[in-house]
């Protein structure tokens, strides 16, 4: 009698409870706008084949390419029709079918048409931290401090009628996010991030000789990464070459990473060479952009004192880092930048701007069915988010001066 493994006999596991209902009263839809005001809540419903579940259930651990399914979605009362639905995440943040998993809802890959001019959107789904403040809280810094970056609003997600809570909707950065955030947006975006090659390993991506063609290209035109392999070549020696020099826009790409810093981001592209989309313009210096921001405001250390701020200095990962960190000039615009973002996430503004935006997600996060955090760790990690701008910002300004 052949041997039979027990996941093969497991049956579906039972839903989880439903949450509260705590999405908020349908609103006109001009535009894509109301998906990223963070002070509502919309209700996204998702209607999926049992073919379709089985596929996505089938997907048990972090692999590459995933598989994409057949859906039709509602957002906050409107009919989207038939979608691409598949799971998201990387190794801390991917979460099984029936858990709470990460989403990309691609609403042009059957039908050809945009739901309000977006392509897709992308679900983040709190698995990484407690407050469901983190990834909304560390985008706005970034617009604060002068980069490009996402947008973002809240959803609560139900699949086939059953609650997943609440989730992060975030912008995916398409050509609509290039013409927004660029006067010259008809260059070349690609995604920065884990990778895999074959089965095993799976690895960060970053520039240098070699790796130049694992860089996927979401926007723009084939080149065979002949830009990312200008930069890749020059950081074959030391420091920041003239060449280097010209090819990126450092004032933005130092601020980009003081806010990692400030906002203490260890799955960022200075620590971890992650989580990160670079443009290059077709005229102009590459820039950096961050995604997932969901490793961010970590919960202090047992004596308080929490030196990610410090080390992310003192030791960058990030070959771009490594190199500016290695060059006086580069280093004195990272230290100025540093100091400037201090001085600009400081505002008593964004003090308001999180208290606000922590209590339209207490309620949901609290009776979330799906979520793993206690009311315990999600009020200590609201605490952390309400002292955090101004002693952020002191930590922040210590690490340079």
């Amino acid at each position: 009698m052949p041997i039979v493994l027990p996941w093969l006999l497991a049956c579906t596991p039972e839903p989880p409870d439903a949450g509260p209902e705590v999405w908020s009263t349908p609103v006109a839809h001009h535009d894509d706008g109301f998906l990223f005001d963070v002070g509502r809540i919309n209700r996204i419903d998702l209607t999926l084949s049992a073919d379709a579940e089985e596929i996505l259930r089938r997907e048990r651990v972090f692999t590459q390419p995933r598989n994409e399914v057949r859906g039709t979605a509602t957002l906050d009362g409107e009919e989207v029709g038939e979608i691409g639905v598949r799971l998201r995440g990387g190794g801390g943040s991917f979460q099984r079918y029936d858990d709470k998993p990460k989403w990309e809802l691609d609403f042009n890959e059957y039908t050809g048409e945009r739901f309000h001019g977006l392509e897709s959107l992308s679900l983040n789904n709190h698995a990484r931290e407690c407050a469901g403040a983190n990834d909304h809280f560390a985008f706005y810094a970034t617009g604060l401090a002068g980069v490009p970056t996402s947008r973002s609003g809240h959803v609560q997600l139900f699949v086939n009628g059953l609650d997943y809570g609440l989730y992060v909707a975030l912008e995916t950065p398409d050509d609509r996010w290039l013409k927004r955030n660029y006067a010259n947006n008809d260059g070349n975006l690609y995604d920065g991030g884990y990778v895999q090659i074959g089965t095993w390993p799976i690895m960060p991506l970053d520039f240098g000789v070699g790796r130049d063609h694992l860089f996927d290209l979401e926007e723009g035109v084939d080149v065979g990464a002949a830009d990312v392999a200008a930069i890749s070549a020059e950081l074959e020696q030391p420091g920041v070459s003239d060449a280097l020099w010209a090819l990126i826009d450092w004032e933005r790409m130092v601020r980009k990473w003081a806010v990692e810093q400030w906002s203490q981001n260890e799955d960022a592209y200075v620590p971890a060479s992650n989580n990160f989309r670079v443009y290059f313009q077709t005229d102009g210096p590459m820039v950096m952009s961050p995604w997932d921001q969901d490793t961010t405001f970590s919960l202090p250390d047992p004596d308080g004192d929490n030196p990610l701020g410090d080390r992310r200095y003192q030791e960058p990962g990030g070959s771009l880092a490594i190199a500016c960190n290695q060059d006086a000039d580069c280093r004195a615009l990272w230290r100025d930048a540093a100091l400037d973002v201090a001085d600009v996430l400081e505002d008593p503004a964004v003090s308001t701007w999180i208290a606000d935006l922590l209590a339209v997600t207490r309620e949901g996060l609290d009776g979330d069915p799906r979520g793993d955090c206690t009311v315990e760790d999600r009020d200590a990690q609201r605490t952390v988010l309400e002292q955090w701008p101004p002693g952020a910002s002191a930590r922040l300004r210590a690490s340079w001066e």
